[in-house]
């Protein structure tokens, strides 16, 4: 935010601005709302996969979002765009959890929320993905895609 007032010359204390910075992410983090069939989903995939995570949002916004919402306990590890330094759809974000966890593109699978970042990003890679379309994103024949979080149980 501080090159961004520098940049349109706009008078500014760079100690308020970090404060609002720093209290904007800790807020982020404490929204914890959950789609529908959420946890039975993952009920269900935790008995049968290891569960991770992979992110573009902030390290820390995101492992507090993961433990406010009750779910720390599915997913063994979280993959943030801060700390590998690449964002999704780029190759290497999904390459590092990849490697990390000791697997293949092929025996993985991507279930997302965005076509480009989530769904062509790991197909991309060689994963397979399934789209669950909570933007109302243009329908496509990319891969399977879903409405809500039952129908991808049915599937697995």
């Amino acid at each position: 935010m501080i090159k961004t007032f520098e940049a349109i010359d706009f008078d500014f204390d760079p100690q308020k601005i970090e404060s609002i910075s720093d209290q904007y992410i800790l807020h982020l983090s404490t929204f914890s709302n959950l789609f529908e069939g959420a946890i039975s989903l993952l009920d269900g995939l935790k008995s049968k996969y290891q569960l991770h995570v992979i992110t573009n949002g902030f390290e820390i916004v995101q492992h507090h979002k993961i433990k406010n919402s009750g779910l720390s306990s599915y997913f063994k590890n979280v993959f943030t765009a801060e700390k590998v330094g690449y964002k999704k759809p780029h190759p290497i974000i999904f390459e590092h959890a990849l490697d990390h966890t000791q697997t293949n593109a092929h025996n993985s699978l991507m279930i997302g929320d965005s076509l480009e970042a989530d769904v062509l990003g790991a197909m991309n890679i060689g994963m397979q993905a399934i789209h669950f379309n909570s933007h109302n994103e243009p329908q496509h024949d990319h891969c399977p895609m879903v409405e809500n979080l039952d129908e991808i149980s049915i599937m697995l």
